[in-house]
């Protein structure tokens, strides 16, 4: 039994690490809704055990409540177990979003309402393990991968923070926790590199965006945490693409896509070697005259985020 039990615990607190920014997901805002920056919430992890099956349920409060601090800090997991009727428990808060709205699709959209020591919260996951399965969620600095269907979404001129790997993955920054340093603000943030104990070949380094910033989970994403239980989702590469080149020459105009794959990235295409767009939209319609290629047969398309660039190029040229 208390082996059970330490698998229960052990598997709560890696989900509460690896999920801890999961709850953004329901509060179903999109990028033009209310502003979730600094926003307090918390999330209460019931876990129940059927013979070896282990079913933990991610309870988050955004959305309900702001984590009220006299009932959280009255709340026990003692008290969530008897109310729950599960056989042990986590409490991950109170946390803090960093980003500015959010959406979520699928699974992550959805949520029954459970009421814990008088706080309201919304179930955004549930996840399946078996006892005995190794867990990983508190390990810091470490990626781990993560199910969830959301949309993160980060306003022009707002402040980013990042982690970047050894191998220049990137991380951004979705919640701060007040869990191990109850006094930690977003106005300190910005200076949060010189508290980390970085491992070799990691950094933090702080952004202001010049655009509007989308980071997209689509059904798996990996996340890491520092050791004050801050948590950053990793940043998607762009890649681009040029369709609707003709095989042959062009006489008259003719439209080609662009489209990038990835999270939001800034693109600049150029015909025949002029700038002719520049956007952080996905995807992009560019009109190529004969005249435009004739010196310089090809249209390029560049996008580049803060985790990597991609560039596309065709070869587009002017009938004689």
């Amino acid at each position: 039994m208390a082996t059970v039990r330490a698998g229960m615990r052990a598997a709560a607190a890696a989900i509460a690490a690896l999920l801890a920014t999961a709850g953004a997901a329901g509060a179903q805002a999109h990028a033009e809704g209310p502003e979730m920056r600094d926003a307090r919430y918390c999330e209460i992890i019931p876990v129940v055990v059927e013979g070896t099956t282990v079913t933990s349920s991610v309870y988050n409060t955004i959305g309900l409540n702001d984590c009220p601090a006299d009932l959280w800090n009255a709340l026990t997991e003692a008290q969530v177990n008897a109310e729950y009727g599960s056989q042990a428990s986590k409490l991950n808060g109170p946390r803090h979003f960093v980003m500015d709205h959010s959406a979520a699709e699928g699974s992550s959209a959805s949520g029954e309402i459970f009421t814990f020591g008088g706080i309201q919260a919304k179930l955004v996951a549930r996840l399946t393990t078996q006892l005995g399965e190794p867990t990983v969620g508190d390990q810091y600095y470490r990626p781990n991968r993560v199910q969830r269907e959301t949309q993160w979404t980060y306003d022009r001129g707002k402040l980013i923070y990042k982690l970047i790997d050894p191998s220049g993955a990137v991380y951004v920054m979705q919640s701060y926790a007040q869990i191990v340093d109850p006094s930690l603000t977003i106005d300190q943030l910005a200076s949060l590199g010189s508290r980390l104990n970085l491992p070799e070949g990691w950094r933090f380094e702080t952004r202001r965006l010049r655009h509007t910033m989308t980071m997209t989970a689509e059904g798996m994403t990996s996340v890491v945490n520092d050791e004050l239980l801050n948590t950053y989702q990793v940043m998607r590469k762009p890649k681009t693409r040029i369709g609707g080149a003709p095989r042959g020459c062009i006489a008259k105009r003719t439209t080609l896509r662009v489209h990038v794959d990835g999270d939001t990235a800034l693109t600049r295409v150029f015909v025949g070697g002029r700038r002719v767009a520049e956007t952080t939209d996905a995807d992009v319609k560019v009109t190529v005259k004969p005249s435009q290629v004739e010196r310089k047969p090809e249209v390029v398309a560049t996008s580049r985020n803060d985790a990597g660039v991609s560039r596309a190029h065709v070869r587009v040229k002017a009938c004689d």
